[in-house]
């Protein structure tokens, strides 16, 4: 890699103001956890666990509004269309996700685990299960319904319980690089 391309790794951040956040800082949070997100998520009726998906989103988009313009979906409004859309919307906002933190990673050059295919096989194939299963028994009430149904959300709960686990870790390590490139750069400034 020659040393200008080094310099636009290292330099294409400007970390210390965003066009889309004014009133940013320019710290990420970095302490996001999956057992406290289930927790406080089952003692709040899942508002914590709205606000998390939130603040994953707006934190990717600070992570990348020095060098890419992307704006994540809300994932309240998102998953308040998931109710219209039998949880389509939701999907895709976790499609999105996977790839902003791919992309994100590519670009920082850490490597992530929530990608895309990783997404397909969490999220996507336990859903289409699903789907499939419902129509069955809505078409014929057949009882291989029932396995197929009963397989998916076994599918559905573990794929949920690891994509989390997954994306939790990749916005962590993203932030905990920013944070870092933040504190390299006041330091050399001064």
């Amino acid at each position: 890699m020659s040393s200008t391309s080094n310099n636009h790794v290292n330099d294409a951040i400007d970390i210390t103001k965003s066009h889309d956040h004014p009133e940013y800082d320019g710290q990420l949070k970095t302490n996001r956890n999956l057992l406290k997100y289930i927790i406080f998520g089952g003692l709040t009726c899942g508002i914590y666990s709205i606000w998390q998906m939130i603040e994953i989103g707006t934190s990717l988009d600070k992570l990348a509004s020095g060098h890419a313009y992307r704006k994540t979906p809300n994932y309240l409004v998102m998953g308040m269309a998931g109710f219209v859309t039998f949880m389509i919307t939701e999907i895709v906002w976790f499609w999105i996700i996977s790839t902003s933190i791919s992309d994100e990673g590519k670009y920082r050059h850490i490597r992530t685990y929530f990608t895309t295919p990783f997404f397909i096989v969490g999220i996507a194939i336990p859903f289409v299960l699903f789907y499939i299963s419902i129509f069955i028994m809505l078409s014929n009430g057949a009882t291989d319904a029932n396995v197929i149904s009963g397989t998916a959300v076994v599918l559905l709960v573990i794929g949920r319980i690891a994509s989390l686990a997954a994306m939790m870790h990749d916005i962590n390590a993203l932030c905990k690089d920013h944070n870092a490139k933040l504190n390299q750069s006041s330091n050399t400034s001064h």
